[in-house]
């Protein structure tokens, strides 16, 4: 089932937001998603994995967001604001 979430959204963007669909970032790797759920002693839903494999979000320069000011954050952004909220914690 995500797998047509992902074909009509990669088919919507492409077609009504290719400024935005051109700075998305090629998908992860099996592996990176492994690695990203050791790092946080987590499992990740497979869904999760599904759209990371297809786009590891937008280039961190990119300002336009996904929708009403969501961004699509990378891998690596995800795990830099985790670090930086857990810190927060103590």
């Amino acid at each position: 089932m995500i797998d047509d979430v992902i074909t009509r959204m990669d088919q919507w963007l492409r077609a009504n937001r290719p400024d935005y669909y051109s700075h998305l970032q090629a998908g992860v790797t099996s592996d990176s998603l492994t690695a990203f759920e050791q790092r946080f002693s987590l499992q990740l839903p497979e869904d999760f994995c599904e759209l990371y494999r297809w786009r590891n979000g937008q280039l961190a320069t990119e300002f336009a967001s996904l929708q009403m000011n969501r961004m699509f954050l990378s891998l690596e952004d995800i795990s830099e604001t985790k670090e930086m909220l857990d810190g927060m914690m103590g």
